[in-house]
């Protein structure tokens, strides 16, 4: 058993898991909302819960049978999220890759921290973007995308369970790169 966050358990088979659904998942105290394989390992089954109490022990069952314990820990929220770079330039087409920084209170793990990045266009002829993302063992989330029309884009990086901390960025599409800097070097 791993727990992964407030609201995220996983647990791993001696074998690969075939058929998800077959699978009887409990944990007492909470309620199991979703079960799916994790995508890079067809032998974990991740588990989406009601959130957790920290400190709390919790027993989990598969298919009635006790497979193991857990401590509850509490939803991390940042003190402070900050945008890595405030203005990108995105060429039409291509990917370009936002990051948030995320500072937690001391002693509080900065992985596995949910950031929702919200991305408005300024002229609406592409689509507004909302996603989460989990942090890295760093603290940082990473999201990438692309659009197909020349505008500015507003990225907002806000604590997902508390959106009044956030960061934002500027990302500027056009049809090539507008600005380089180069090194020149000579005599």
């Amino acid at each position: 058993l791993k727990v992964i966050n407030n609201t995220t358990v996983e647990v791993t088979f001696d074998d690969a898991i075939d058929n998800i659904k077959d699978i009887d998942f409990a944990i007492e105290g909470l309620t199991v909302e979703n079960a799916v394989v994790k995508q890079t390992d067809k032998y974990t089954a991740v588990l989406t819960t009601s959130a957790q109490e920290a400190g709390k022990e919790y027993t989990v069952t598969v298919d009635g049978e006790e497979v193991g314990t857990f401590t509850g820990i509490a939803a991390v929220i940042p003190t402070k999220i900050t945008t890595t770079t405030t203005s990108l330039q995105g060429v039409i087409g291509e990917q370009v890759t936002v990051k948030a920084q995320v500072a937690v209170a001391e002693g509080q793990s900065k992985e596995n921290v949910p950031v929702t990045f919200n991305i408005v266009n300024n002229e609406r002829t592409n689509d507004k973007i909302e996603v989460e993302v989990l942090t890295n063992a760093e603290g940082v989330a990473t999201y990438s995308y692309t659009r197909y029309y020349g505008s500015e884009d507003t990225v907002t990086a806000y604590a997902t369970k508390k959106s009044s901390i956030y960061d934002t960025a500027k990302v500027y599409w056009a049809n090539k790169v507008q600005l380089t800097v180069a090194e020149i070097t000579t005599g």
